[in-house]
């Protein structure tokens, strides 16, 4: 795999990761405190990060997995506060 092929695959999980964060970020739009919402289910993921099982991963790797998760659950908090109140109008 070269240079181009990362580059690609990175521009390809950015891009998923983003369409996710979305969709995510529009379904807790419609809970009565969706910021309340997506702060808590965080704060459940980055607790309970290191009980989720991901075979084959050394200790290294699996400390850069829970920081990305800490990282796309931030961009999901971002996207939802970029959202309007209401999708539909």
């Amino acid at each position: 795999m070269d240079d181009d092929d990362l580059n690609r695959i990175e521009v390809r999980l950015r891009v998923l990761e983003t369409l996710v964060a979305f969709q995510f970020a529009a379904q807790h739009m419609q809970t009565a405190d969706p910021a309340a919402s997506i702060v808590r289910l965080r704060e459940l993921l980055v607790e309970r990060a290191s009980e989720v099982p991901m075979p084959g991963l050394d200790p290294d790797l699996r400390g850069r997995a829970e920081a990305e998760l800490s990282q796309a659950l931030d961009r999901i908090l971002d996207l939802q506060a970029q959202l309007p109140r209401r999708l539909v109008d």
